[in-house]
């Protein structure tokens, strides 16, 4: 059982990180050719509708992860039955969805327009609401198709929807390049990214059901009433806890808009296109460890599902250790060559950008846990607790430090509330200890990566910038420097050595 753990672990790993480096090229291109051809508001407007949907999305009620979890168990035991009936309730529950996120959206239309004002952007020629409207249509649709995919995504065949999703991103990327070149349209290059959306998801929905015929199935059992009323009562906790996670991820843009401008959106998403496309990377990686950590709470003992924990706070510990250090210390270069000087942002910003990936990526462990787990209800306020700190500390900061304490107030609301809290009742509900030793080993992590990033930055300080090739130089200057300090200092660790081994393991099955 945990050689076939680990072998679609390993599958769904390689194939959804390979398709998001991909993924990250393409993005890296068409952004170019978008700051070349079109205005910096259009970034802004870009950043700032992408906030507004995600708050739109708090009609999802986070009956994805509450339907999620309920299908391990059926999946484990192959229960067809089950599978088909908690299926049906997703695919009903989803179309109201759709229908209620259309209605709020189009009751936002009056707001829009307080949100940009036309003064800050001078260079936009498209009507905004027009332009809101097509991103409104691309989240109403997705909710049509996307219900399937959790399904094979529960069934630890990620890859699968990745392989998909690749293949409708490049064609997308291409035909936008081909759209910004020729005729500087952003409308036009809106609309045929939402038909090539729509139609990736189309296929892929057709694709899950061919692999899963049980679900054009028409008999279907009622689920029995108290199934049916735990899914309800985990999809009441998942209600309050989306709101409060969609405010906390949804507002930043918002706020900047307002207290600093549209045209600092813009520049700022450069950064944050850097670090999302890296940080998706490494969710496609991680994501790859979900289903199978939720089927090791469905089915193992507690000795087992910590041993699994630490070792996966160990792996997130080296890749965002790693990651957000070289972000810190090299992403200024990689700015300049890319788009230019003039896009660069102060190094406390950059600071302040990758403590939040930072401390997102140490909290992965314990939300993953606590979501497969089950818990809902008992994290049903950490959300709405962290929202409230983070907007709170946004606006005070902001006004303060500018855009980086917007961005600071995130990382310490993060820290406060999401580490404490989810650590509290993983460790106590998963494995009925305390979390002091979680939080010894966080401190340590963070303590590691602040001396190692130090050390990094001044060994490959003589480097200059003269090009892509000193930057290439750079990069693999300090990933050698970082790594092989990580490695004399965590050698003994027994987490160390257990990644180390499955490594070894697969490199030689793989030859």
């Amino acid at each position: 059982m945990q050689t076939s753990r680990i072998n679609k672990v390993t599958k769904n790993a390689t194939v959804s990180s390979v398709c998001k480096v991909i993924d990250l090229i393409l993005n890296f291109i068409v952004r170019t050719l978008f700051i070349k051809y079109l205005s910096e508001e259009y970034l802004g407007i870009n950043g700032l509708f992408g906030n507004v949907l995600m708050l739109l999305s708090f009609a999802e009620l986070g009956i994805g992860n509450a339907i999620t979890y309920s299908l391990y168990k059926p999946i484990a035991n192959e229960d067809k039955e089950k599978i088909k009936s908690i299926m049906n309730l997703f695919k009903v529950a989803y179309r109201i969805i759709a229908t209620v996120v259309l209605i709020i959206g189009f009751a936002l239309v009056p707001i829009i327009k307080w949100l940009i004002p036309i003064e800050q952007i001078p260079h936009v020629q498209e009507n905004i609401v027009v332009i809101y409207l097509i991103y409104l249509f691309n989240t109403v649709t997705s909710y049509f198709f996307t219900f399937k995919q959790t399904l094979i995504i529960a069934d630890q065949k990620q890859y699968v929807v990745s392989i998909f999703s690749e293949i409708s991103s490049i064609i997308s990327a291409i035909v936008r390049c081909i759209v910004l070149v020729l005729t500087r349209n952003y409308l036009l290059y809106l609309i045929i990214q939402s038909i090539i959306l729509l139609a990736g998801n189309y296929i892929l929905a057709k694709k899950i059901d061919r692999e899963y015929p049980i679900l054009k199935e028409k008999h279907i059992y009622k689920l029995e009433k108290n199934e049916l009323q735990e899914i309800i009562n985990n999809v009441r906790a998942m209600f309050v806890f989306k709101i409060g996670n969609v405010i906390f991820s949804g507002t930043d843009n918002i706020i900047i808009a307002k207290i600093v401008n549209i045209v600092t959106v813009g520049i700022a998403s450069q950064y944050t296109l850097i670090i999302n496309s890296i940080s998706s990377v490494i969710g496609q990686l991680l994501n790859a460890f979900t289903a199978s950590i939720g089927n090791i709470n469905a089915i193992e003992n507690d000795e087992h599902k910590e041993r699994v924990f630490y070792q996966v706070m160990f792996l997130c510990f080296w890749i965002y250790s790693f990651i957000c250090s070289g972000i810190f210390v090299c992403v200024d270069d990689l700015i300049v060559i890319w788009i230019g000087e003039k896009y660069l942002l102060s190094k406390w910003v950059i600071l302040a950008l990758v403590s939040v990936l930072f401390f997102d990526g140490l909290s992965f462990v314990t939300y993953t846990y606590r979501i497969t787990f089950g818990l809902f209800r008992k994290a049903v306020y950490i959300p709405i607790l962290s929202s409230l700190i983070n907007v709170f500390l946004s606006i005070i900061l902001g006004k303060i430090f500018g855009l980086a304490g917007i961005y600071f107030a995130t990382a310490i609301a993060r820290i406060l509330v999401n580490n404490l809290i989810d650590s509290y009742l993983v460790t106590k509900c998963c494995f009925h200890k305390t979390a002091l030793k979680y939080h010894i080993l966080y401190i340590r992590y963070t303590v590691f990566t602040i001396i190692n990033t130090v050390i990094c930055a001044q060994m490959i300080s003589f480097l200059p910038l003269k090009g892509i090739f000193q930057f290439m130089l750079k990069i693999i200057l300090y990933t050698i420097a970082y790594n092989i300090v990580f490695v004399i200092c965590n050698y003994k660790d027994n987490n160390f050595k257990y990644i180390k081994s499955l490594v070894f393991k697969m490199f030689y099955k793989s030859n």
